[in-house]
């Protein structure tokens, strides 16, 4: 009892831990989180307008249109010592303030041409302290441009060019060192920032990017080599102050999958040349059709975030701890709490709740790890509604389940979606009511012990109630051997009278192929009392214990119509307004007036024969000889009514309620008779 009560504490108190050790296990990260940020990143990109900066860094690209050129396709790369000496004067002419290379220059070509690479050397000497050249950890740089580079052996002018990526193989992140035997050795861009008199590298920063990567300035290395020698001024006003990366931007070389991948492509710009041949447009995506990006624009997107200070902080691990804990929490306490589709729409809630915080913190420049907290909401959620279904709803269901023995299943769901269809009061309804009545239970019940008659009533019941409900009726209670019904409560139910009668009709049929399994002594027949109008339905009783039925005029009409059955010698009995609301769809013969007590006036009473639609010609006739009977019965000529009535047969297959001998026809034929001999 005490688990059931705190239950919901308990479910989350569980997911809190359980998420909490997760979150140490995994070190508060998970992989998912590296696509969490790629997409953050590119609905920052869309809602927040960056930072109004100079650009601290520019690219230039060893593309296919310097490849191509005229000075250049004729020469393999390893002998562009000269033209790399040009770029370095021209680009320290103009005011670069550091230039780093992301090309390897493992292979000295004066090895192959005495003096080839002299100017490159020369250049390389003259601008070694602001000049960084790249080496891999499997490759060296060549020891002549080591040398001229480095005389004094100085490791901070070669620098490692080695960027690792997530475990996805996407690149998310720079670290100020690589490290391996032991050895940190110091990666290409703090190195080239650090020449550039900028020293803001942390030991790892995020590829946090407001834009796409090749959305940073990047010039074609032959018309940087053209503007060199014809137009400086050109040169200037791309790289003055700024710290220039060199390297490939080739479709098939050196392409990694960066954050940025989500981000839209950087804006295409056409090249064109100029009349004097100096033309320094910046170039467009160097491959639309991928998601790949240049080595060379990584390094210098990590440049331009450390330069301008644009860091992303990643959260310290125990709030990440504390968000995941308090996410497992709320989700187990909302899932045990709240129905499924609730529970639902608050999972989702959450998740996309969780996304838009890491965007507003990233906004902020703080990147918050949101993949456990997800993970969180999901699990617990689902655990709450587990542990919720196993200490709450199935045992709702099981309650559910028993209540539909006892009350109708329409009732049991109304109440069980409704909590306010729990109180006392009701309203007026028009419906049908019926009361159907087990003959012969008094005579059975001195026959045959109660061990035999339980059985025998409950056969008798279950055909009478699943007529009812197969046309939409309420069975309301069984009071002794009788079944009250109600149709149009609590479901509405515009054709309520007509299935109503059905209903009866069935009931009937159903009970009467009962009685070929039973012996003669055994054997119940149905009488059954049809009444519709305006009633009042709902919760009746006290306080304490209520039921759902129905009161009023309409209700003791049909008790009173019951028992009107064995007067006449048929099986059911109807009120006129049912009649009336059934004409069309079901052939009645009007029987006779009653008194009812409490009622000041006759009532008419009739006798449903069949379904309209299905009445054979014998039906037909025997209804409108009935009712001619009738109509000279009420006109006091009684002679002629007894006669229509002796001479009328009861069509075939119609049974009557007790006495083959006491149709409606002969009962009214006897009466006729007697007042005839009255001579009233």
């Amino acid at each position: 009892m005490l688990l059931r009560r705190h239950y919901r504490s308990l479910v989350a108190t569980v997911c809190a831990v359980v998420a909490l050790s997760l979150v140490f296990l995994s070190a508060g990260t998970t992989e998912f989180d590296g696509r969490l940020f790629d997409l953050a990143l590119a609905v920052r990109a869309k809602v927040q307008l960056p930072p109004v900066t100079e650009n601290p860094v520019v690219v230039i690209a060893l593309d296919g249109k310097s490849l191509n050129s005229e000075e250049l396709q004729s020469i393999p790369r390893v002998f562009f010592g000269p033209f790399w000496a040009k770029m370095l004067d021209g680009l320290f002419d103009a005011g670069a303030r550091a230039v780093g290379f992301d090309i390897i220059f493992a292979y000295n070509a004066n090895a192959f041409r005495i003096d080839h690479d002299a100017r490159f050397l020369q250049a390389l000497a003259r601008y070694r302290d602001r000049v960084v050249l790249a080496r891999s950890s499997d490759i060296d740089v060549a020891l002549p441009y080591a040398i001229a580079l480095d005389p004094d052996g100085d490791s901070e002018r070669i620098a490692y060019t080695e960027i690792v990526p997530d475990s996805d193989l996407v690149y998310r992140r720079a670290s100020k060192f690589v490290g391996g035997d032991g050895v940190s050795r110091k990666t290409l861009v703090p190195a080239v920032l650090e020449r550039a008199g900028i020293n803001a590298f942390p030991s790892e920063m995020l590829l946090a990017s407001r834009e796409a990567f090749e959305a940073l300035p990047t010039y074609s290395f032959i018309d940087v080599l053209r503007c060199a020698a014809i137009d400086p001024e050109k040169l200037v006003d791309a790289v003055s102050g700024r710290v220039v990366f060199v390297g490939t931007n080739l479709p098939e070389e050196d392409r990694k999958i960066a954050a940025d991948r989500f981000m839209p492509s950087a804006a295409d710009s056409s090249v064109t040349d100029s009349s004097d041949g100096c033309s320094l447009n910046a170039l467009g995506p160097s491959d639309p059709n991928t998601t790949t990006v240049p080595g060379v624009h990584l390094h210098a997107m990590a440049a331009k975030i450390a330069a301008t200070n644009d860091i992303v902080h990643i959260i310290p691990f125990w709030l990440i701890a504390l968000f995941v804990t308090a996410a497992a929490f709320v989700a187990a306490a909302l899932g045990a709490t709240v129905n499924g589709k609730m529970s639902l729409s608050w999972m989702i809630a959450g998740v996309v709740g969780i996304f838009g915080f890491t965007v507003l913190a990233l906004m902020q420049n703080v990147w918050v790890p949101g993949s456990e907290m997800m993970i969180a909401v999901v699990a617990s959620t689902g655990a709450g509604r587990t542990v919720r279904y196993v200490f709450f709803e199935r045992r709702r269901r099981r309650v559910e389940d028993a209540f539909d023995h006892y009350l109708s299943p329409h009732i049991v769901a109304q109440l069980a979606d409704e909590d306010a269809q729990l109180h006392l009061g009701g309203d007026n309804r028009d419906i049908t009511v019926m009361f159907a009545d087990l003959s012969g239970f008094t005579r059975l019940s001195t026959l045959v012990s109660a061990e035999d008659l339980v059985p025998i009533m409950n056969r008798h019941f279950e055909v009478i109630v699943g007529a009812v409900e197969r046309t939409g009726g309420y069975v309301d209670k069984f009071i002794g051997d009788s079944v009250m019904a109600i149709w149009g409560a609590p479901t509405p139910d515009p054709d309520h009278a007509r299935n109503a009668v059905l209903a009866a009709i069935r009931a009937v049929k159903d009970v009467a192929a009962l009685q070929s399994d039973l012996s003669d002594d055994r054997t119940l027949a149905v009488k059954i009392g049809i009444n519709t109008g305006t009633a009042v339905v709902g919760n009746i009783g006290s306080a304490n214990r209520y039921n759902y039925t129905t009161l009023g005029e309409t209700v003791n009409i049909a008790a009173r119509l019951e028992s009107v059955p064995s007067q006449y010698g048929c099986h059911i009995i109807i009120g006129e307004e049912t009649a009336r609301r059934v004409r069309r769809d079901i052939l009645a013969c009007e029987i006779d007036d009653i008194h009812v007590d409490g009622i000041d006036h006759p009532l008419k009473v009739f006798e449903p024969i069949s379904d309209a639609a299905s009445a054979t010609e014998a039906e037909r006739d025997y209804v409108s000889a009935y009712e001619d009977a009738l109509l000279a019965f009420r006109q006091y000529d009684y002679a002629n009514a007894c006669s229509l009535w002796r001479n009328l047969q009861r069509p075939a297959g119609h049974s009557t309620h007790s006495d083959a001998a006491a149709t409606p026809a002969r009962i009214m034929a006897e009466r006729a008779e007697n007042l005839e001999d009255l001579g009233t």
